[in-house]
């Protein structure tokens, strides 16, 4: 099956969309797919929460958001090869939905307090009441946009606001906390520390040791391998908000600097022999919507950040030790047309 983006953002024709697309009605907050092979049969979940509502415009388009008083607050099940939905119950908040050791595990937010409960998939794919567990409460969260469990039923959600993944014991206790810093440092980076965590997944590798990936949604949006028990294996680092291009710098070229995602500005240290990328610094509150093609300039002892202003101007930042401030700018005025 097929799900059509919740934002209901249109592309395309109506000659584009495939059979067997369902149009969600909530902000899907977690997908899983599980399947029974003695029963040969594929089931998709998928958790919606709040309404999707216009707020606003561009270019003759709406666009969507959450609204924040109108909820949906359903679990689909769907048949995984025909589409067919094959029913749907209540749920409470739903915020992560994730499939592992053949249970089905769903986190809520009841009363501002996140749980977790979970039920063994039923191969006719009919959820009932009875087929779940009592909610397990799982404390210190403020933001938790993900969940993952490992092969000892660990629990591993990833929280935005307290900008950590936490680990839980099957019963709800906290006994393991990965990301060292709350914050990265200002015109620093600490790649043991994270950047927004919004979406982690448990797996073992070919020995059978579960592994914890994490992705980040700030900064490079990296993504990052892990021990259950907090030793960074290995990571991926890419600027998703880089197509506005990037800037070397003219007296030391191993200096490459590219926006971030999510209000950041980050500086790779590139060996342009191995091709190796090393993030070594990122500047938070960094607002440069509507800025590309970002240049170094390098005068009278300072350095300079200059971006262009979709062809209507030019913004200047200047490097001030570990901070990065605005200068100048340089902006076309529309002027009305003379006789």
């Amino acid at each position: 099956p097929f799900l059509y983006r919740a934002d209901q953002k249109p592309f395309g024709n109506d000659n584009m969309i495939r059979r067997n697309v369902t149009l969600t009605q909530g902000l899907v907050t977690g997908l899983a797919a599980w399947r029974s092979e003695p029963a040969g049969r594929s089931l998709l979940f998928v958790a919606e929460r709040g309404q999707m509502a216009v707020v606003d415009s561009y270019h003759n388009l709406d666009l969507y958001a959450e609204s924040p008083t109108e909820r949906v607050n359903v679990l689909r099940v769907f048949d995984g090869d025909t589409a067919a939905e094959l029913s749907s119950m209540p749920a409470v908040e739903p915020t992560a939905l994730v499939v592992a050791n053949d249970r089905l595990y769903l986190m809520e937010n009841r009363d501002g307090g996140w749980t977790v409960r979970y039920a063994t998939p039923p191969t006719d794919g009919l959820l009932e009441a009875v087929l779940w567990t009592d909610p397990v409460s799982l404390p210190g969260l403020r933001d938790p946009r993900d969940l993952a469990v490992d092969s000892q039923n660990r629990f591993y959600v990833a929280d935005r606001a307290v900008n950590r993944v936490l680990r839980f014991t099957a019963d709800g206790a906290i006994d393991h906390t990965f990301g060292r810093l709350e914050r990265q440092p200002e015109a620093g980076y600490d790649p043991t520390s994270f950047m927004q965590p919004t979406r982690v997944v448990c797996w073992q590798d070919n020995a059978g040791k579960d592994r914890l990936l994490v992705a980040e949604s700030g900064g490079p949006s990296r993504v990052t391998e892990w021990t259950p028990d907090g030793e960074l294996l290995r990571d991926w680092g890419y600027s998703l908000a880089g197509n506005g291009g990037f800037a070397v710098d003219p007296e030391a070229p191993e200096h490459v600097y590219v926006s971030g995602a999510n209000h950041t500005f980050l500086r790779y240290d590139v060996d342009y022999q191995s091709g190796d990328w090393t993030l070594e610094k990122v500047w938070h509150d960094i607002d440069i919507t509507g800025l590309t093609y970002p240049e170094i300039i390098n005068c009278g002892g300072r350095k300079y950040l200059a971006f262009k202003r979709f062809g209507r101007g030019v913004n200047l930042w200047r490097f001030a030790g570990d901070r990065l401030l605005p200068s100048a700018g340089i902006r076309k005025i529309k002027t009305e047309a003379g006789p």
